[in-house]
């Protein structure tokens, strides 16, 4: 889905909905710079933003007013709380993804404040076909589908918007569904951090191996200057998950058995750790470990993710630790970071031993 098919969609509706108010109360708008930022405008200054987002909508609420009239409005429609903000450091424009066009459409006429015509039976794609082979005859497009999510084969992938992009349209798969959720809840109670989300890539819930590290860096940030992916992940464009790559791949450990967390679990905007961090981050970790059943090891990557190890003890789990595959254990003790992958897959094998003797008992 791309900013030129949405941009027809957008103007469309806004004619509609002018019609069905019988005044042009309602304009359409797509910035020049950032042509994915599309919207609809109204009289009082509200904005609601419909973006492409490879291969479905972001809907987006700007303004505390609009916020306030249509946030419960767009929990019902989409059945969950919002997904994040647009501008998280100071929680402004909430945004939804959503699927198909006849949400974005009864989004629009509850913004505009008009009453929803009935779709005579007409299914959602039925009731948008008309239009989208108007577009397509329009722009010689054809209705892509979202990119794949094949296993990538080397590291820094997530450099790649549209790779971003096919992660997010994940989210809600059901091995990572709760997780995402888990990320929502912190990101309500602790506004003025940035929280990755999983990624889906790896085994979500049905993971059997935590890896813990420190904290999140820049690239897991979509807003900081160089535009991280917005997840925790080996793919991010940055040293250490490029290291966390290939120490994987060195170990021989399945992606699918693995979720990657962080003891310090949000981005605040500064990779110095703070004092009361890392206690605030351990307290966090049992809630998180209720979303990983299958988890019988626990990797304490780092020495700050090892002060987690009390916690972890107390609930019966297999602990193993390893240096942290950053930078700056590379360039102070080489041969320490050189037995990275060595230890990881003695953690994998633990691992395997671990969830024999579970299945036995």
């Amino acid at each position: 889905m791309d900013a030129a098919r949405v941009k027809e969609e957008v103007w469309a509706l806004a004619d509609e909905l002018n019609a069905a108010l019988g005044t042009p109360l309602i304009e359409p708008y797509q910035q020049e710079i950032s042509v994915k930022n599309i919207s609809l405008t109204g009289p009082k200054g509200e904005r609601l933003y419909i973006k492409p987002a490879s291969g479905r909508y972001m809907i987006a609420l700007s303004g505390n007013s609009l916020v306030a009239r249509m946030e419960a409005f767009m929990e019902r429609l989409t059945g969950g709380k919002r997904q994040g903000y647009n501008h998280p450091h100071v929680s402004r424009e909430p945004y939804w993804y959503v699927n198909d066009y006849a949400q974005v459409r009864e989004a629009a006429y509850f913004y505009a404040q008009a009453t929803l015509p009935p779709n005579n039976g007409e299914t959602v794609d039925a009731v948008h076909a008309p239009h989208r082979r108007h577009i397509e005859e329009a722009t010689g497009d054809k209705v892509r589908q979202p990119v794949s999510t094949a296993m990538p084969e080397g590291p820094r992938t997530l450099r790649d918007p549209t790779a971003i992009e096919a992660r997010q349209a994940r989210l809600n798969d059901p091995h990572i569904a709760p997780l995402t959720q888990y990320v929502v809840r912190l990101r309500n109670r602790h506004p003025s951090w940035e929280f990755p989300d999983f990624d889906p890539l790896d085994g979500g819930i049905e993971a059997e191996l935590l890896f813990l590290l420190e904290k999140p860096g820049p690239m897991t940030s979509p807003t900081h200057m160089r535009k991280g992916s917005g997840f925790i992940s080996r793919d991010n464009d940055d040293p250490t998950a490029e290291a966390t790559f290939s120490f994987m791949r060195e170990a021989r450990i399945d992606r699918k058995r693995v979720v990657l967390w962080n003891i310090i679990p949000g981005w605040n905007g500064q990779r110095k750790i703070a004092p009361g961090e890392v206690d605030a981050g351990v307290k966090e970790l049992r809630d998180l470990l209720q979303f990983l059943p299958r988890v019988h090891t626990v990797v304490l990557v780092g020495n700050k993710a090892q002060k987690a190890e009390p916690v972890i003890y107390q609930l019966n789990l297999c602990i193993l630790k390893s240096a942290h595959p950053g930078p700056l254990v590379k360039g102070s003790n080489r041969a320490l970071w050189d037995r990275i992958s060595q230890q990881w897959a003695e953690a994998a094998m633990a691992s395997t031993e671990n969830n024999r003797q579970a299945r036995h008992r």
